[in-house]
């Protein structure tokens, strides 16, 4: 115990934090926590050490709505040089094979493609097939992602002025916000896939390599 309570100060004592959004925010009446299960129960627990060198980077800082969480989220702008990139490798979520919209868009593409240049080689209509539906589904995601934020930016809006009015407690308020936090599930999933499709892409532009290589490599052997 004693050996963690050294370490402890000790690395206080290195990176010398700094609880950032409380010390933005003293005199805000606004609270990072609320127990909604028994008791209105309204805290400032939520806390977000930075090193103390690293306050001069941080714009602006702010709390949010978590979905799931009675806890909130800890929102920080930072501000440092970002080197500007390329395009990258095309990264297609497959969760849009579950949109109706979006595979009705692509049949018609490709019937179209195929109506219109029926007398020309076979090469050029599969790149430009290629490159039309890259296209299209480029337009279709950012649309769709903007749909998505709007619809989420609205929903935890909605959250965040119910949490207001808790204070006094109100048992119809909290169940408006139960209500709130179990709908935007279909969002997420969609982030998560997101992130899932952007992660393997990184693993691949790093060099890595799937299961399925492995195991291929291992039946040749």
């Amino acid at each position: 115990m004693k050996e963690k309570r050294t370490l402890k100060t000790e690395r206080k004592n290195s990176y010398d934090p700094v609880n950032i959004w409380r010390d933005r925010h003293t005199r805000d009446q606004s609270f990072t926590w609320i127990s909604n299960i028994f008791h209105y129960i309204l805290c400032r627990l939520g806390v977000f050490l930075i090193c103390n060198s690293f306050m001069h980077m941080v714009s602006n800082t702010s709390i949010s709505t978590s979905h799931k969480s009675d806890h909130c989220i800890v929102n920080l702008d930072i501000n440092i040089s970002i080197e500007n990139r390329g395009p990258g490798f095309w990264k297609f979520n497959n969760f849009l094979f579950k949109d109706s919209h979006y595979l009705k868009l692509i049949t018609d593409l490709v019937h179209n493609t195929k109506c219109m240049y029926v007398n020309n080689d076979a090469s050029f209509i599969w790149e430009y097939m290629k490159y039309s539906i890259r296209k299209s589904t480029t337009a279709y995601s950012k649309a769709k992602a903007r749909e998505i934020r709007n619809t989420e930016k609205d929903l935890l809006m909605e959250i965040a002025h119910l949490e207001q009015t808790l204070y006094p407690s109100s048992d119809f308020v909290l169940n408006r916000i139960r209500d709130a936090r179990n709908r935007p599930q279909t969002i997420y999933d969609i982030k998560i896939q997101g992130i899932l499709v952007r992660s393997r892409t990184r693993g691949f532009k790093e060099g890595k390599r799937n299961t399925k290589y492995f195991f291929e490599f291992r039946e040749k052997e």
